[in-house]
């Protein structure tokens, strides 16, 4: 199974929303600028490792990331955007980072491009509409020429990208121009202060790019092979080469890092590893904050308002010293600005204080201070100030009771005192907006901290509340109560299978030791749930149900799956039940048991109550220190049914109306038989019902064998259980369980996943739209998008390409080039629900194919190539042989049969004929004559299509047993690709064998006549020497048969 690691995912919904962040950083107003005498980067991160683990619900957290050179390069967040998904390139320019992003057109096949701007001051993002698909960059990105301002890239040129262009981009109008083709991949651009164009080939060649006509001019090479897209920049003041490279190391495993390039000899030197793959499309190099010579910042910078008032005093105190720290005594010049608008001037001395008087609004303000000298402007000193009235914080240490006997919840918490931004809180006048969980009732403008509210009468479920504070209309953030379970027991029969992990939600969790380590669902192997080992203290943690109803004398069957880690990890728990959560009055249902099994396997517990009522559960898990973890799973409860109850119904379907619409319709059969086996005389009714739900019809009376059915009208959206059970005088019989999907499933995975070849030798991926969903749902096959994938030797996938509306991609940009070997490929639908299973594609050879002359005669029981690979359907395939040969080398392959009519085949790797004349297949085989074996030779050209070009049947065969050779005219490949090679045999009675040896292509024009005359008439035909009646109509060099004589023309 390929597992699902892969990159990134957005919907379409959440990338043209327009987002905002803050950015996080103590100077607001300069925060694109370098510290002094440090290096300081910016870049677009587009893509980290941990992003494929975030907890459900939380957004993907890509957007402007910083390295400095102070903090030893570590990639630390500046402006956070889950929106910025940079996939098809983008530039800094100013305070403004502008990129495209590619998606697929949800109605057609062409590439859907969104050209978006992010302003790097506000963290606002605006979104410039759809533009054309040639302002998509390539991996190689784009970099901005400091000489003239413009922004180079490598662009595709059209939706199919065919072909890379260099051109000129016009982010804010949404153009570029063509300045010439560009022949190959290229990664990392970056321009250096003469406007000089540099990047990076896919062999790890640093090249200079001619910006006229796109020549490369190779500096050498840097030993690192980009892979995905990169990014570079070069810093203006020292011209040094700044590259987040990812590549695959020595070992084959993905890396990535920072390096510095030497732009003359192309030497890159680590700066920084990052293992967790961060992948960036563009980077800067930030400039100095400050000239030299210019003031430092202003110091003791404060703002002072009156409570809520948004009038107010700024004080700061001038500086003594320039930015490099030397002393200065000229008279100063500054300026007081407010979210950027400039609202004071002046001028003062070193060191002296100045106040200054500013009017503002309600909100938050970011003042500012520049001091300036005839050197220049200081950084700016800057503080956050919010003024007005304040959002509240949420309320703290809420507190949820519920009083059964009054079925009332009671509520109290604490007031905030702060407000969210460290604003003015009017303590004196909050009030309250409060909503309770799970059915949404909302109670507004509380002006206690307390609240008594009447509780419904229902089935048991989990209460609680959100808090939320409101000053003055300004509602500030919410907080939730703790859960308490309410209401009535759960009926039987009840199950809980730990779908998702609000099914704890029904669930007392009690940590008796306080250790930390105790129940929790996992999302890992299995969605269960686990109790999680501590390695000091044994396990004393409680999983109690909820309340289900339960009758006096009754015999229940409680059920579970359970496995542990290890068997070298046992696991022991003990089960009891009770009245309410206090586990020290349950009465014992199982004895503490140990457990070693390493996969799952169902027990059964019985359970007889001595009296009617609500009970719950207990599952006390009790393991030994350091041990492993305890899965749980499927929990079911049931009433065992009397031997005399009636059978479970058969025939039992249910189905959603078309389009996965209700109702759902439930059918079945009544059953003719007790439990027993007995013939079922009566039937007091029938009862269909939802599983932990309500009865959706009662059949009463019905006779047995009868055809029966039932619509649900009020079906929910997803998986849906329904539990069909059978009464009569011995009361409820077997239950018949069914289930049915409703709304839109999650696709299953797309069929006939195939990666096959074009006529130029590249690759393409082909699958056919699944046609159920997951859990057998409807899907609506239009409204399908499709991922593509690359899957690693450890069956890891990586993105290739999403949101594709067809069925099939190219693979062009893969590499095709070095040692061969074998590489397959996945296929991943998507809808709006989900995303299926990535599937596997069949396996293809990649790298560089063999050429002319080919030949292997396995010498010595040794392969001359390494990629021959055998498949087999019994249990041995083709082997090397050190036995005999038919060349005496003392090697050869065979295949030697384990089960009558075994098959097996050898298959070569790739082979280029090189557009050779007359290539020929020669080999030889060892013949049994009279066997009833095959040997057949077929040629795969470049995964386009399979051919037979020879029949060996033994059994058609004559004369003494032994090696013979064997000549095939492969002319009609010579204008593939490259070829493959497969000999396929059946072997009729096993022990029997198949031998073949002296394997060999190459370019023979004397070995076959293409066409001949002759001067007698009727004795124009001519064969070649296998055979093959030839064309007599053109005059050939070579060796023919004509006649029954052997002719050789020259």
């Amino acid at each position: 199974m390929i597992k699902s690691i892969k990159r990134l995912w957005l919907s379409l919904v959440c990338m043209l929303s327009v987002a905002y962040a803050s950015a996080q950083q103590s100077n607001v107003t300069s925060p694109m600028m370098a510290p002094h005498y440090g290096v300081a980067i910016q870049g677009a991160c587009i893509y980290s490792e941990p992003w494929n683990n975030l907890p459900e619900g939380e957004l993907t957290p890509m957007g402007i990331y910083q390295m400095e050179q102070s903090g030893g390069y570590e990639i630390k967040p500046f402006l956070i955007n889950s929106a910025v998904y940079s996939n098809g390139g983008g530039a800094f320019i100013g305070n403004n980072f502008w990129f495209v992003w590619r998606q697929r057109d949800p109605t057609g096949q062409v590439t859907l491009c969104q050209r978006e701007k992010l302003d790097l001051t506000t963290g606002k993002r605006e979104n410039m509409g759809i533009c054309t698909n040639d302002l998509m960059a390539t991996a190689a990105g784009t970099a901005v020429d400091p000489t003239t301002g413009d922004v180079y890239g490598i662009f595709w040129d059209s939706e199919n990208m065919s072909s890379r262009e260099l051109g000129i981009i016009d982010y804010p109008n949404g153009t570029r121009t063509t300045i010439a083709t560009i022949s190959q991949a290229l990664y990392a651009l970056c321009c250096d202060k003469t406007g000089q164009l540099y990047a990076v080939t896919q062999s790890g060649k640093l090249v200079k790019v001619d910006k006229t006509d796109g020549m490369l001019t190779e500096v050498g090479n840097t030993g690192i092979k980009p892979s995905v897209m990169q990014a570079a920049a070069i810093d203006t003041y020292t011209n040094k080469m700044y590259w987040t490279a990812l590549y695959k190391n020595a070992a084959g495993k993905d890396e990535a890092g920072l390096y510095e390039v030497d732009l003359a000899t192309a030497q890159a030197t680590k700066l920084a590893s990052y293992p967790n793959l961060d992948e960036f499309s563009a980077l800067r190099v930030l400039a100095p904050k400050a000239k030299d010579d210019a003031p430092a910042p202003a110091t003791d910078l404060t703002a002072a308002f009156d409570k809520a008032a948004t009038n107010g005093t700024i004080s700061f105190k001038l500086p003594t010293e320039s930015f490099a720290g030397t002393a200065i005594t000229s008279e100063l010049s500054y300026s007081v600005s407010v979210d950027g608008e400039n609202i004071a001037k002046g001028k003062g001395e070193t060191g002296q204080d100045v106040s200054v008087e500013v009017a503002t609004s309600t909100g938050l303000h970011t003042i500012s201070v520049v001091v300036s000298n005839s050197a220049g402007n200081s950084p700016a000193a800057a503080i956050s100030k919010y003024t007005g009235y304040d959002k509240p914080l949420a309320p703290t240490n809420i507190v949820l009771s519920i009083d059964e006997t009054s079925n009332k919840a009671h509520l109290a918490w604490k007031a905030p005192a702060l407000g969210e931004n460290n604003g003015y809180i009017d303590t004196e006048n909050l009030t309250y907006n409060i909503v309770r969980h799970p059915d949404e009732k909302e109670l507004k403008n509380i002006s206690a901290t307390t609240l008594d509210d009447e509780l419904p009468q229902a089935t048991a479920t989990m209460y609680s509340y959100d808090v939320t504070a409101v000053n003055h209309s300004h509602k500030g953030k919410t907080a939730t109560s703790n859960a308490v379970m309410y209401g009535n027991g759960y009926e039987v029969p009840w199950t809980e299978q730990f779908d998702n992990a609000s099914a704890l939600n029904l669930f007392t969790i009690i940590d008796a030791n306080n250790d930390g380590s105790t129940w929790g669902w996992s999302r890992f192997k299995t969605k269960a749930v686990t109790y999680t080992y501590n390695d000091k203290n044994a396990a004393d943690d409680w999983l109690i149900t909820p309340p289900i109803a339960l009758k006096a004398g009754k015999k229940y069957i409680l059920t579970f799956n359970e496995h542990v880690t290890l068997a070298k990890f046992p696991e022991k728990m003990e089960i009891k039940y009770g009245k309410g959560t206090d586990p020290a009055a349950y009465t014992v249902a199982m004895e503490k048991t140990t457990y070693t099994n390493s996969e799952f396997e169902t027990q059964t517990v019985y359970i007889i109550p001595e009296t009617d009522g609500n009970y719950h559960i207990g599952f006390h898990a009790c393991s030994d220190a350091n041990s492993g973890l305890l899965y749980l799973d499927d929990l079911t409860l049931d009433v065992e049914p009397e031997a005399t109850a009636p059978a479970a119904a058969d025939e039992v379907k249910a189905s959603a109306a078309e389009y996965g619409t209700n109702p759902v319709t439930i059918s079945f059969k009544a059953p003719t038989k007790n439990i027993n086996g007995s013939a079922l005389q009566t039937i007091s009714k029938i009862e269909v019902k939802v599983k932990n739900g309500d009865v959706i019809k009662n059949f009463e009376s019905p006779d047995p064998g009868e055809l029966l059915s039932c619509d649900d009208d009020n079906a929910t959206k997803g998986i849906n259980n329904y539990i069909v059970t059978a009464y009569n005088e011995s009361g409820a019989g077997k239950r018949a369980e069914v289930t049915a999907f409703v709304g839109n499933d999650t696709p299953s995975g797309p069929q006939n996943i195939t990666a096959s070849g074009n006529e130029d030798g590249t690759l393409k991926l082909s699958w056919t739209a699944p046609e159920k969903g997951k859990n057998g749902g409807y899907i609506n096959k239009s409204q399908l998008s499709y991922a593509a994938y690359t899957v690693d030797d450890e069956g890891y996938a990586d993105l290739y390409e999403e949101n594709l509306k067809g069925y099939s991609v190219s693979l062009a940009e893969l590499d095709n080039t070095g040692d061969q070997r074998f590489e397959y490929f996945g296929a991943q639908a998507v809808n709006k629900e989900g995303e299926s299973d990535i599937m596997p594609s069949n396996s293809v050879i990649m790298g560089d194919a063999y050429t002319l002359p080919f030949a292997d005669s396995f010498a010595n029981g040794k392969l001359a190539h390494d990629m021959w690979y055998s498949e087999r359907t019994g249990t041995n395939g083709f082997a090397l042989s050190s036995n005999t040969s038919a060349d005496n080398d003392g090697g050869c392959v065979s295949f030697q049969a384990a089960e009558d009519k075994a098959i097996a085949s050898f298959c070569s790797g790739k082979i280029a004929l090189g557009n050779c004349d007359n290539p020929v297949l020669t080999f030889d085989y060892y013949c049994n004559a009279g066997a009833e074996n095959i040997l057949l030779a077929e040629i795969n050209r470049a995964y386009i299509d399979t051919t037979l070009v020879k029949t060996i049947d033994f059994s058609k065969e004559t004369g003494a047993t032994g090696w013979r050779h064997a000549v095939v005219n492969l002319r009609q490949f010579r204008q593939a690709p490259y070829i493959q090679l497969a000999f396929l045999t059946q072997i009729a009675k096993a022990g029997d064998m198949v031998m073949i040896d002296n394997i060999r292509i190459e370019n023979n024009p004397e070995l076959f006549v293409n066409g001949i005359k002759t001067e007698k008439k009727g004795r124009d035909k001519a064969y070649d020497l296998n055979g093959i009646l030839q064309d007599t109509g053109k005059s050939h060099k070579g060796l023919f048969i004509t006649g029954g004589k052997k002719m050789v023309l020259k």
